[in-house]
């Protein structure tokens, strides 16, 4: 997914490590890559976010 690939220098850090997107930056990018920002998209961007989340976290 084009929005997720842009988004993924959009990461808020706490003391454990990656805590969530910046979703802030989420129309900027949108417009960017031409992408409607739709319930679905949200949605993927959440279930992508949380599998990345946990991937980043098993590295540590």
């Amino acid at each position: 997914m084009r929005v997720f690939c842009r988004m993924a220098s959009q990461w808020r850090h706490g003391f454990a490590g990656p805590e969530s997107l910046d979703f802030s930056a989420l129309p900027v990018v949108a417009k960017a890559v031409g992408v409607p920002i739709t319930e679905n998209l949200l949605a993927n961007l959440d279930i992508m976010a949380g599998a990345a989340k946990q991937a980043m976290r098993a590295k540590r």
